[in-house]
């Protein structure tokens, strides 16, 4: 740009001109560069949204730009989808892309939405995208909530621990580097019968906690983890309604605002792309190697 403006300049230094007509000339200059750059961008992120329609039906969600920021030479476009569907909070997703990784600002589990595709289908669907587009990982912060209505929701991270030792974002493999740490305290938190825990027992919420569950023939001296697997139980056979999901919600939020499970929200997970060097240069595996591969297999990481 600036040898753009030099050449004219000398070209006009030397010759008799209007100075109107040097501005003019100049200001036309500058708004043809910026707009170029502009179109650059609208281009690089309508390409982006193509990519995206590859993976998710244009008849089932309708993807927009919502944000751009620039840092420097590093650009970060966040793009939400909503379902085509009923106009009031149907968001399913919301994504800022950069050229290295992906952040998940949020899916249908961070609010209450009509969204009717499912959280694990979304989520399998914007990995699919991040490995296509050749991303290295892709990074959220886990605010994850279960809704019972538009008004009232509890965590699912708790809910899920208190299921199955790791979160739901832990399960599908977006984890912090203190998961292992986690998944040892918490499996000995859960195993420890409620009245026994004396952060639980001193909580304001306890002793209304406790009325409630005793309707459902639960016990104070049952583990935390045995309490949720009942609850969660009497939840799937569909027998009961709105109360058992407000008791849920009871339990699920005193155990949360208890504080006596680990969790770092700050999760992220390391995208295998297509046609990496991984995949390219493989190599035969000796006797040792696949032995450890065997064993490796043998062992659960995760839990569904």
């Amino acid at each position: 740009m600036c040898v753009v403006v030099l050449i004219v300049f000398s070209v006009f230094y030397e010759t008799a001109h209007s100075p109107d007509i040097f501005i003019c000339i100049i200001y036309s200059i500058l708004i043809h560069i910026m707009s170029s750059s502009g179109s650059e961008t609208d281009n690089g992120s309508q390409n982006t949204i193509d990519k995206l329609y590859e993976i998710f039906d244009r008849s089932q969600i309708e993807i927009k730009i919502t944000s751009t920021q620039k840092y420097g030479d590093l650009e970060l476009v966040e793009y939400t989808a909503t379902y085509n569907g009923p106009p009031y909070k149907n968001k399913c997703f919301t994504i800022v892309v950069a050229p290295k990784y992906i952040s998940i600002v949020g899916i249908k589990y961070e609010n209450e939405t009509n969204c009717l595709l499912s959280g694990n289908s979304i989520l399998e669907k914007i990995e699919t995208f991040a490995r296509n587009i050749g991303v290295s990982f892709i990074s959220l912060n886990d605010g994850s909530q279960i809704y019972i209505d538009e008004f009232k929701s509890y965590s699912l991270a708790t809910y899920y621990i208190l299921l199955h030792e790791v979160s739901w974002y832990n399960a599908k493999g977006y984890v912090s580097k203190k998961i292992e740490e986690e998944k040892i305290y918490n499996k000995k938190i859960i195993e420890t019968p409620m009245n026994e825990d004396k952060k639980i027992v001193s909580n304001k919420l306890y002793s209304s906690v406790v009325d409630v569950l005793h309707g459902y023939g639960i016990q104070e001296s049952e583990t935390l983890g045995g309490i949720m697997q009942k609850l969660d139980g009497l939840r799937k056979e569909g027998t009961y309604g709105y109360e058992l999901m407000m008791t849920i919600k009871m339990f699920v939020d005193l155990v949360k605002s208890s504080g006596i499970l680990q969790y770092d929200i700050s999760l992220r997970k390391e995208i295998k792309t297509l046609g990496g060097k991984r995949s390219r240069n493989k190599t035969r595996k000796t006797k040792k190697s696949a032995k450890r591969s065997r064993n490796r297999k043998n062992k659960t990481l995760y839990y569904k």
